[in-house]
């Protein structure tokens, strides 16, 4: 019951009426709305789409009033094997969405059932025709199943450490737009059986240190423009990326005429070296920006948004999992 009066009291006021340009402020400067937009109740979600004020590069709302967002509880714990690697094979978490060989989006194994990544890869826009499969445990992008019954071709060790699942689900976060909320889920269509190749990626918890800007994480993926003909890029990569200040990402936005509203939602990255390697220059989106932390690997980040320019200044916008962990683990639906 207390449940059921605190969502009618949040509706109630956001049904007030429009804001004035006084209410109308950064999401930065209302806090009780940080989390209920990173959160949403599911029954409020159409009235909460009504606290966006109109901007350009920066997102507003309208915090006419505090908002009592409903408490919500990480039911579904992580296993306990997360975030270990073997000391040859990385990142044994990472996860392609293939389709035609081509890797068209990456995320990161969380747990037996579930991969986190980009709104955008988990839409039902993207992956609704069913071409589109979750690759793990592979680290050379060629070796498909297509490829691997053709021995001659390919080293037969390289084919048996990898699974390929089917999408049951994905779930966009319900507020996703553009840069903003753009994290998501992929349940996929049986349990995964773990060993040294495939192994779920840590989410942070409240011990948690998180980066600030200046430190260097690692992000990871297969290449979105993988070359069949040169084999460029055709081992999962293992890439380096500095935490810059979000305004670093917004300064360069505005000065490309680049409209693109960010907030405290966002992470800001660079790559670390001023000369843009091939394998720095595309970007895969979904991929997890991790960090290692007590000998552990957690994902700090979820790489949103990217721009294939050659200027080696040009930002990677991020999404800040921290705001969402109550979303993604409410998000879940039990597995056995």
């Amino acid at each position: 019951m207390l449940f059921i009066l605190t969502v009618l009291l949040i509706i109630q006021r956001i049904s007030c009426e429009s804001c004035n340009e006084t209410e109308c402020v950064s999401i930065s400067s209302c806090p009780n709305l940080q989390t209920i937009l990173a959160n949403p109740p599911a029954l409020i979600i159409e009235d909460l789409k009504q606290t966006f004020c109109e901007s350009e590069d920066e997102l507003k709302v309208c915090c006419k009033d505090s908002f009592d967002a409903p408490a919500l509880q990480n039911t579904i714990n992580q296993n306990f094997e997360c975030g270990y690697q073997d000391s040859v094979y990385e990142f044994p978490w990472m996860a392609s969405f293939i389709a035609f060989g081509w890797s068209l989006c990456n995320g990161a194994l969380i747990n037996e059932r579930y991969v986190l990544t980009a709104a955008t890869c988990a839409s039902p826009s993207f992956h609704g025709d069913s071409l589109v499969k979750i690759l793990l445990g592979d680290f050379i992008l060629k070796n498909n199943n297509a490829n691997c019954t053709d021995i001659s071709q390919v080293n037969h060790d390289e084919c048996t450490h990898f699974e390929t699942y089917e999408i049951e689900k994905g779930i966009p976060h319900p507020l996703y737009s553009d840069s903003f909320n753009n994290i998501g889920l992929i349940r996929l269509n049986r349990n995964v059986k773990f060993n040294e190749f495939i192994r779920p990626i840590c989410l942070p918890s409240s011990s948690h240190i998180y980066s600030q800007p200046g430190d260097v994480l690692k992000t990871s993926g297969f290449i979105t423009h993988f070359d069949p003909v040169l084999n460029l890029n055709r081992f999962k990569k293992n890439v380096s990326t500095r935490f810059v200040p979000l305004e670093q990402c917004q300064n360069w936005l505005k000065s490309n005429m680049i409209k693109k509203p960010l907030s405290i939602y966002n992470t800001c990255s660079m790559d670390t070296s001023t000369d843009l390697q091939f394998e720095n220059y595309f970007v895969d989106h979904g991929g997890p920006i991790m960090k290692l932390y007590n000998n552990q690997w957690y994902v700090e980040s979820v790489l949103a948004l990217a721009y294939e320019d050659l200027d080696p200044n040009r930002p990677i916008i991020n999404t800040n999992i921290s705001y969402y962990l109550d979303w993604i683990y409410n998000a879940m639906e039990p597995w056995n």
